[in-house]
């Protein structure tokens, strides 16, 4: 039996160590929390693993029987902790099986660590080294450097440049790949960050921890020759209880960083680790500790120890990146930020409201940040779609330009401004060279690509490969925004049924989202299945509170489906719920084939009132949608894509099957 001998110390299984003599218990070299009950039962199951432990037996081990307690609600508070600790689950367990009524059963693998031979040679290890913490709570590196003797021996000359070899390699962290596979960060071309835990001891400094994750992520994804995926994706997996491998198939990455995050005073700590998802395996691991003024540092010097790792090649063009983000920053300035970060990626209007006030006070307090601009301005592009649209678009583009002024190498701000001038200002080929120039910065950023694939297909440069959205969607594969991009896009390449399986698969990740129902009916509609498209438009505009715009396309099914009576009552309920929006009921006559109205409805609603940014959420993209193929050849048609200074790409026949 594992343990039961005096000299088994440490039990290894899957990513974890665990030291039966200390208490306590290692993934991948960091040291995790545990509470004495739990740790108690996990020894037993550890000791005689593939055998049943029966509860009665867990009970005498840790409540005395003169103990007055709720045994059962005790038992599975302690076990459901331990799970938590190992990320393990009840339905499908990893490591602890439940047999229910009876007991527990270890099932993993479960390997004991032999002692390490006695040291040799006596010395005293470095108070600190850049990049190595000796920490007994840190990385492996601090667990198994060599124990200190308090007398000087004579050994041999051999066994002398062996123990010096030791030393310096302990230094220098080469060491480590003496004790994993000598190839193990070999061939990598991908990578997650997921969530950096938050061990201050202060849930109000979970912003600070999701910052700098998004922030390593940045850094990361500015690297060419990796793909890194995006913040939105990784943050799916905080507090999951999935093991890696679950993640890296839900990802397909090759490797992932996990680790920690400790601010304490004005220090900050990250305690980082990289793990071989095939393997399950960590090939490397350090712990950085600097000022908070030079948290910008630290992360850049996080990113480039990552990459040389994993030997991606790093171009000058990145090195001159990565240099430009070791600069010092206001702590205060910098913590406006990243709370500002935090409530952006919320996208509700409240939230927005906040990180517009957070990034407003991060210019306050130094009015040169211009990371700070470039986040007030996709703040406020994302506002504009809740219908402050006038001055919120004035608002993003000078905050966006701002930015750029202050620094050209802002990819977030060349987005931004790209977004606005595409969507609003109708200024095609301003929002091109924007988009392009954001890609170009950070090839990473999957918001950009996507952004980028809807302009392409506004301006008629349908692509049947649709590479932008299938680089957006690999980029950040559980965005359900992008997703349905994709899956809109490749049904007009012909492949029906797999815009139909990926679109059912995120309404299963969010069945309350309209925006995805309204999707999934489009892709119905155009194939004609009227039914299935009406089902989907009916459940949008259920949860959406019958927006006009789910209003607009049960009228449009209708009326492909040959019932203009119930499209005409739809758009009765729609004028007389929101007023009158003559682009929308164009759409609808559109497709009952009554042109001269649609027509007379587009140019009423242009004439003089919708100009640069006077439509409301890009009511002139409209022009691109299929559902105006009828009317391309009216010269009335065209005079309007003359107003909105559509590129000749545009003039033909908008994408469908």
């Amino acid at each position: 039996m594992v343990g039961s001998t005096p000299q088994i110390r440490r039990i290894r299984f899957g990513a974890f160590d665990v030291d039966l003599v200390s208490s306590e218990i290692f993934k991948h070299g960091i040291r995790i929390k545990l509470q004495d009950q739990p740790f108690q039962i996990l020894t037993v199951l550890l000791q005689r693993p593939g055998e049943l432990i029966l509860r009665e037996e867990l009970r005498r081990k840790l409540w005395a029987g003169d103990t007055f307690v709720d045994f059962d609600a005790g038992m599975n508070a302690a076990i459901r902790r331990l799970r938590d600790a190992l990320n393990d689950s009840a339905d499908q367990p990893r490591y602890i099986e439940t047999l229910p009524r009876h007991g527990y059963r270890f099932i993993a693998k479960v390997e004991a660590i032999p002692e390490p031979d006695p040291p040799i040679l006596a010395t005293t290890p470095p108070a600190h080294i850049e990049g190595v913490s000796f920490d007994d709570r840190s990385l492996a590196v601090q667990r198994n450097s060599t124990k200190v003797s308090s007398k000087m021996q004579w050994i041999s000359g051999l066994g002398l440049t062996v123990a010096l070899a030791t030393i310096l390699t302990m230094v220098t962290n080469d060491w480590r790949h003496r004790l994993f596979a000598t190839h193990a960060s070999s061939n990598i071309q991908s990578i997650a960050v997921l969530p950096l835990r938050n061990l201050s001891g202060d849930p109000s400094q979970d912003y600070f921890a999701e910052g700098m994750t998004e922030a390593l992520i940045t850094d990361l994804a500015q690297i060419e020759s990796l793909r890194v995926i995006s913040a939105t994706s990784s943050m799916y997996y905080k507090g999951t209880q999935k093991g890696l491998p679950q993640i890296a198939k839900d990802l397909n990455v090759d490797v992932v960083v996990e680790g920690v995050v400790v601010r304490s005073g004005d220090r900050v700590r990250i305690d980082a680790q990289l793990i071989r998802t095939d393997t399950d395996r960590h090939i490397w691991g350090r712990s950085y500790d600097r000022k908070v003024n030079d948290v910008l540092s630290l992360q850049a010097d996080v990113a480039q120890a990552i990459a040389t790792e994993i030997e991606a090649k790093l171009t000058s063009r990145d090195q001159s990146r990565l240099a430009a983000k070791k600069r010092i920053v206001d702590p205060k300035v910098y913590e406006a930020y990243l709370k500002g970060q935090y409530f952006s990626g919320r996208f509700n209007q409240k939230d927005l409201q906040k990180a517009v006030e957070y990034y407003e006070e991060a210019i306050h307090l130094d009015p040169q940040y211009a990371p700070a601009y470039a986040g007030l301005s996709e703040a406020y592009s994302k506002v504009e779609i809740w219908g402050e649209a006038d001055e919120a678009v004035v608002r993003a583009i000078a905050a966006a330009k701002k930015a750029l002024s202050l620094d050209d190498s802002l990819a977030d701000a060349h987005r931004s401004l790209a977004f606005v001038l595409h969507r609003h200002m109708q200024d095609w080929s301003g929002a091109e060279k924007e988009f392009k120039r954001a890609i170009e910065l950070n090839p990473n950023d999957a918001r950009a690509h996507g952004r980028y694939g809807f302009f392409q297909d506004t301006v008629g440069l349908h692509d049947p490969n649709c590479h932008e959205y299938q680089l957006a969607q690999e980029l950040d594969p559980l965005s359900t925004g992008l997703t349905a991009n994709l899956a809109s896009c490749i049904v007009g390449a012909g492949r029906f049924e797999e815009a139909v399986r990926k679109m059912k698969g995120v309404i299963e990740m969010e069945p309350e989202n309209p925006s995805l129902r309204w999707a999934l009916g489009d892709i119905y509609e155009i194939r004609d299945m009227f039914p299935e498209a009406l089902e989907q438009y009916e459940k949008g505009a259920e949860v959406s509170g019958r927006h006009p715009y789910l209003l607009t396309l049960m009228a449009s099914a209708y009326a492909g489906w040959g019932k203009p009576a119930e499209a005409e009552k739809l758009l009765a309920e729609m004028d007389k719920k929101y007023g009158k929006d003559g682009w929308l009921s164009a759409l609808v006559y559109a497709r009952m084939g009554r042109k001269e109205q649609a027509i007379l409805e587009l140019v009423a609603d242009s004439g003089g009132n919708c100009g640069p940014g006077k439509c409301g959420p890009g009511a002139s993209l409209f022009v691109s949608e299929w559902r105006f193929n009828p009317l391309r050849s009216d010269p009335r048609f065209k005079a309007l894509l003359d107003l909105y200074h559509y590129p000749e790409s545009a003039r033909g026949i908008a994408s469908t099957p």
